[in-house]
């Protein structure tokens, strides 16, 4: 009996590696003589017995026993004359069969099991509607120039993937006829120009076919449905199909109305643009053109190494746009895109005439790799949902950015919107996103930094969102240089916003942190933690802008904050604001002056904050205020000190300029270390009411009520005379508060 293949029975799950034996009764004998006819192995939904024993062609009966079994499975078949193949096939219900086999010679018949044909196409001219096509396990091959056609009703079968066909020529390929199925049996037709697996215009009526654990790979398409005047259906399921241009493809009609259908069940397609055997400018896991297509549980990817070449997992609609309506349907699939020379990808394009693409439960894709034009829809709840939430973010779209190797690369799949696809580098993510975007930078799985060496130059209208201030943090490992504004470590573009992160240095010479150079706009910097060298945070552009600091905390080696070149407006806000400046903060061996707050040229300052300055070197200049010319700081419930164990060189507040104002109301300072020269004043209600209105001081021989105070060079204090207002040393009250006096 020659070497053979087939289902058996299905014995359970317990099945994998027992043994099959067929006992057989011979004619006249009641002794069964026992053949072992192989191990048994699991494949699919059933189980195989993949070698069979010589046996007699005649006998009474056979009993077929799995051995090993929880349950013992035995039937005995009395059919003499008959093959125990053929027995098996009769379990199974099958009848008209036509074999296929390597050892076999076209010139026989095929329906006897000992005289199989060599090849397909031999049995296909034999078979009728109700027979099937076994095509034995081996490998087989047909460069044919004509194609294979399966009749109307006929079944071709293989035995797995040890039925291998090869289809060389290069329109080789098979059409089905209606009610036609192929199953179990690996079809490759890389080499040709059209697909593996057809209807066309030849079929000349309404057809369906069906494709079942099936291996199949087109050079062109895997399975394309053709035919401009009759409808076309098909049903693949447990399938691996691979296509050039498209695994599945649904071609266009002349009828408008005319809708072929295909669907698709636990399956895997893939658009390999490396097998096409002719030249196209796209390649797609699935087209549908004008067709209906539904895709469940199953994955569709589409891979090309071609520049001038497009490649999408789901296209809907004619790309030639011609014809459109094309209606795709998924659930439970998975879809996937790349393009390894960087052409144009998608994950969904619905194109032209009101093409529509809806997307059910438990479908994965890159939901910002779509696109719908011409007409074309994409329906998506989980997009609804997310797009719903994006207005509540403030209609941003969100890039990650993160510094665990494990979820990011230079170029991320998704374009950098999801999690675990995460751009390696906030400049990557940044220069990916748009005005009104965000980038979120994540941090290592242990908290690792971003480490960078230069700057990262966020564009307009992008904001910078850490995970905490404590967790997502960017390390600068770079150079140093002489100044805050050269290579600094986070550049600003006009409308920014920063929160939730923390920034460090590591230089001999210093860099500054956050520095805005150029530009009209407004910045938000929140729950933002500092710690540099030089200066922390440096608003230096020639157009005004207005920024809030907001619980931030900012440690330096120069300025926390310094704002300059124009009449910036800086709102400081929160309950835990701290601007620490220390020498010991500062570059080795740089002599700086240090100050919370530097501000010149007309820059203001309104809010609450702590501002300490401190240096151990005592020919350090050391303010916690240093506001100039034209500058007003408006403070209310802050802290401003300044230590350097000289006080010649330590000023809490220092206004020096004309027009320039300190207004610090509640505020804690030392009034021995203020300081106004040229116009600037210090005003702080508390100050000026060091005693209560109603405190009467007596000189010696006049009492005065204590009016206010007024801190300038000669450290005056405004008091009225009670004994004689009208002495001549006095105005009325009503237009001059008193006669100034020298202080008791």
């Amino acid at each position: 009996m020659p070497y053979a293949i087939h289902r058996v029975l299905d014995f359970g799950p317990n099945g994998t590696g027992k043994t099959l034996t067929v006992n057989l009764y011979p004619t006249d004998s009641d002794t069964a003589t026992e053949t072992d006819v192989g191990s048994v192995h699991e494949y699919d939904d059933g189980f195989y017995c993949w070698k069979y024993d010589s046996v007699p062609d005649s006998f009474d009966g056979a009993a077929i026993v799995f051995e090993g079994s929880t349950r013992v499975m035995a039937e005995t078949i009395t059919a003499p004359d008959r093959t125990i193949l053929q027995l098996m096939l009769s379990l199974m219900g099958a009848s008209d069969v036509i074999w296929v086999a390597t050892t076999g010679n076209d010139s026989n018949t095929g329906r006897d099991f000992h005289s199989p044909k060599l090849t397909l196409r031999s049995a296909l001219g034999v078979a009728t509607s109700g027979d099937t096509i076994i095509m034995l396990p081996g490998a087989y091959a047909d460069s044919s120039a004509s194609g294979h056609v399966i009749p109307a009703g006929v079944k071709v079968k293989g035995c797995g993937w040890a039925t291998k066909l090869t289809l060389s020529n290069l329109i080789s390929s098979i059409r089905m006829g209606n009610d036609s199925e192929l199953a179990d049996i690996w079809i490759d037709a890389g080499a040709s120009v059209t697909s593996a697996i057809y209807q066309s215009n030849s079929v000349t009526a309404e057809a369906s076919f069906r494709i079942n654990n099936c291996w199949i790979k087109g050079g062109s398409y895997g399975v394309w449905l053709l035919n401009e005047t009759y409808k076309q259906e098909s049903i693949i399921k447990d399938s691996h199909i691979i296509g050039g241009i498209a695994p599945y493809a649904i071609g266009q009609a002349t009828a408008t109305s005319l809708r072929h259908e295909m669907t698709i069940y636990d399956s895997y397609g893939l658009a390999d643009a490396a097998v096409q055997a002719g030249a196209d400018s796209i390649s797609y896991g699935v087209l549908c053109q004008q067709g209906r297509m539904r895709i469940f549980n199953s994955v569709i990817e589409s891979t090309s190494a071609k520049a001038a070449q497009a490649t999408g997992a789901i296209h809907c609609g004619d790309p030639t746009e011609t014809f459109g309506n094309g209606e795709v349907y998924l659930a439970g699939t998975a879809l996937r895109s790349r393009h390894t020379a960087g052409g144009t990808v998608w994950d969904i394009l619905s194109k032209d005439q009101n093409s529509q693409v809806w997307i059910g439960p438990d479908c994965n894709y890159n939901r910002w790799s779509v696109e719908q034009s011409n007409g074309g829809r994409i329906f998506d709840e989980l997009l609804n949902i997310h797009t719903k939430v994006s207005i509540l973010q403030g209609g941003e779209s969100i890039y990650y950015a993160s510094a665990n190797p494990a979820h990011a690369s230079n170029t991320p799949i998704s374009h950098g919107h999801y999690v675990l696809d995460s751009y390696d580098t906030i400049q990557g993510a940044n220069d990916a996103a748009s005005f009104g975007d965000a980038v979120y930078a994540l941090p290592g799985a242990s908290g690792e930094a971003f480490a960078v060496t230069g700057s990262t130059t966020m564009s307009t209208g992008v904001d910078l969102h850490g995970v905490g201030i404590d967790r997502t943090k960017i390390s600068y490992t770079g150079a140093g240089e002489a100044d805050s504004v050269t290579n600094p470590i986070i550049v600003l573009s006009g409308i920014n916003r920063v929160e939730d992160l923390t920034i460090t240095e590591n230089t001999t010479t210093g860099v500054g942190g956050i520095v805005h150079l150029s530009g009209a706009g407004t910045i938000v910097l929140d729950h933002v933690k500092a710690n540099v060298k030089r200066t922390a945070v440096v608003f230096s552009s020639t157009t005004a802008i207005a920024a809030a600091v907001e619980n931030c905390t900012l440690k330096a080696g120069q300025y926390a904050i310094q704002a300059e070149d124009a009449a910036h407006t800086i709102y400081l806000a929160g309950d835990h604001q701290f601007f620490d400046v220390r020498e010991s903060y500062s570059p080795a061996g740089v002599d700086l002056d240090l100050a919370a707050l530097h501000l010149r040229n007309g820059s203001d300052v309104y809010g609450e904050a702590w501002l300490n300055s401190e240096a151990t070197t005592s020919a350090r200049t050391v303010h916690g205020i240093d506001a100039g010319a034209g500058t007003k700081v408006v403070l209310a419930g802050s802290i401003a000190t300044s230590n350097t164990g000289n006080t010649n060189n330590e000023t809490d507040i220092d206004a020096d300029g004309a027009l320039c104002v300190v207004c610090v109301a509640g505020c804690n300072y030392e009034q021995r270390k203020t300081v106004t020269a040229n116009g600037g004043r210090i005003l702080d209600s508390a100050a000026h009411m060091l005693v209560a209105a109603d405190k009467v001081v007596d000189t010696g021989t006049t009492p005065y009520q204590v009016k206010h105070i007024e801190r300038g060079t000669t450290n005056t204090i405004m008091l009225q005379d009670l004994k004689d207002p009208s002495d001549g040393n006095v105005t009325s009250e009503s237009t001059r508060v008193g006669r100034q006096v020298t202080p008791p």
